[in-house]
């Protein structure tokens, strides 16, 4: 009895926890405000315009959202960015046409973008977080940088464009549901040249799986997934080019000093960590796509694991220790069978269609029999509903 009384909880005193009531009062309490949260999708813009280009009908859907005054205006503004950036990927023609200095000052802006942010923040200066007090060239610099910033959104704020024709590429947007299209179309265009190996990272990398986890779904290292014909053909040389990326980033000097070197330096620098695929194509997106800030990529290695352990589930979850997050290991590989099938309708420009369908076919294939050993219910309960989903349905 007495090691029951032990084991019995106890309320902590300095903790305020619920009485009947303030459950009451909760229960009576009126309702709160509606209010409309999140930006207008992307997907929901672009089929509004291919069904019609006129601009005035997603504005009055942006006047009707539940909204303050100021973030109904700003909204407003939002749209017509999103209209520029589908502009500047050849999505659609505006009318009247946008000024000469949108398609100049707004490809290289000069706020930073997630990209630019996410580039510096990683590429550490000697000296460690001391405190650095600014020039004055450097604060002069800074105060003409935000006149820039102030002018652009100016410029921006005085265009609105009426009519907004889609093109023919605007098809390919429409055909991604699972993420990001502008993204989605992105990472098709650049897989072409890639192995099966950063296939799978950049389409896992889509898919938010939280890392939470544990450190069994990070990518390998470098030296353990070295970077294939992508990378180093492709988005290594770019991001060099555009100062995206530091060499050791991109893996420049890795392996030359030991953590031993380190620990006897009087001021050892941080450590520079090399990117991973899914990071690279980030930033390269971020810079091609200043605008777009509802984008989420997280870098995982699970499928490309998977299917070195020849598609055995159980195996994988079991040597990593896995067990109690075998169910989101399980969703992830389901969403990335239905992104494979969104993906094989599209066709990067230097690959055949037949290469790349057969390619991604084949990954499919592996990780449905993979799930089918694990749920075959939910796994042919899923593949159906994908089915249903894409057959086109008639008035």
């Amino acid at each position: 009895k007495k090691a029951l009384k032990k084991k019995m909880p106890t309320r902590r005193a300095n903790q305020q926890y619920w009485n009947e009531s303030q459950f009451e009062q909760l229960r009576t309490a009126p309702a709160g405000k509606l209010q409309s949260r999140g930006a207008l999708p992307w997907r929901l813009l672009a089929y509004m315009l291919d069904a019609s280009p006129d601009v005035d009908n997603i504005r009055r859907l942006v006047e009707k959202r539940l909204m303050p005054p100021k973030q109904l205006e700003a909204g407003q503004k939002q749209l017509d960015r999103m209209l520029l950036t589908l502009w500047r990927a050849g999505y659609v023609s505006l009318e009247p046409k946008p000024p000469l200095d949108a398609l100049s000052k707004d490809s290289k802006p000069n706020t930073p973008s997630v990209g630019k942010e996410s580039s510096t923040a990683q590429i550490p200066e000697s000296g460690g977080n001391r405190l650095r007090i600014p020039t004055s060239n450097e604060t002069r610099r800074s105060g003409t940088a935000q006149d820039e910033t102030a002018e652009n959104e100016s410029t921006e704020s005085a265009y609105q464009p009426r009519l907004a024709h889609p093109t023919d590429k605007m098809s390919q947007l429409l055909q991604l549901r699972g993420v990001h299209p502008l993204y989605g179309v992105f990472l098709v265009n650049q897989l072409g040249a890639a192995d099966r190996a950063e296939r799978l990272q950049a389409m896992e990398s889509v898919l938010e799986m939280p890392m939470s986890v544990g450190p069994a779904i990070r990518v390998p290292k470098y030296e353990d997934l070295p970077p294939g014909p992508l990378a180093t053909g492709r988005l290594d040389v770019q991001l060099l080019q555009l100062g995206l990326a530091s060499p050791e980033e991109l893996g420049a000097g890795t392996g030359d000093r030991d953590d031993d070197d380190r620990g006897r330096e009087m001021f050892p620098e941080e450590r520079v960590w090399p990117l991973t695929l899914a990071e690279k194509l980030r930033r390269l997106f971020d810079h091609e796509f200043p605008g777009v800030y509802d984008l989420r990529t997280t870098p995982v290695w699970i499928a490309g694991e998977l299917l070195e352990f020849n598609g055995n589930f159980n195996k994988y979850i079991t040597s990593h220790g896995l067990q109690k997050q075998e169910g989101m290991i399980f969703r992830h590989l389901l969403r990335l069978i239905l992104l494979i099938g969104e993906f094989a309708g599209l066709c990067p420009p230097d690959i055949t269609e037949a290469e790349w369908q057969d390619e991604l076919y084949s990954i499919r294939d592996q990780l449905v029999d993979s799930c089918r050993a694990v749920d075959s219910t939910s796994t042919d309960k899923m593949l159906e509903e994908s089915q249903s989903s894409d057959e086109p349905t008639t008035p």
